[in-house]
């Protein structure tokens, strides 16, 4: 897993085929802003949603995908678990933060009670 500053989003291009496009897109919408829905870019999904209250995702395993949890308000809470241990850790992700998952890194967004807006990108391997 990887947490940073969204502003660091193109160090990370060369780890996996298929970051530079999700680059290439999340500069245009930043321009124009993110719409609310669930979008395909080439082939990746990208899920644009907002909420104000909890919602809890089951922590599991993407596999054959990288998943990027981008915060554009609030704080997301993350659960995830490590490849290497079965215990379930949290992560709280402010705005502007992004946190990049490996298709083995078991995770699902569980969302803080407060009210928050993020971009979900799933990038196929």
């Amino acid at each position: 897993m990887i947490i940073d500053h969204v502003e660091n989003f193109d160090i990370y291009l060369p780890l996996y085929r298929g970051l530079a496009k999700v680059a290439d897109f999340l500069h245009v919408v930043e321009q124009q802003g993110f719409p609310e829905g669930e979008f395909l870019f080439d082939d990746c999904t990208l899920l644009c949603e907002s909420s104000s209250e909890k919602k809890e995702a089951p922590i599991k395993p993407h596999k054959g995908q990288i998943v990027i949890h981008y915060v554009l308000e609030g704080t997301d809470r993350i659960g995830w678990r490590p490849l290497i241990s079965d215990e379930q850790q949290w992560i709280d992700l402010p705005v502007d933060y992004m946190a990049i998952f490996s298709p083995q890194e078991a995770h699902g967004a569980l969302w803080a009670d407060t009210n928050v807006k993020k971009l979900t990108i799933k990038v196929p391997l």
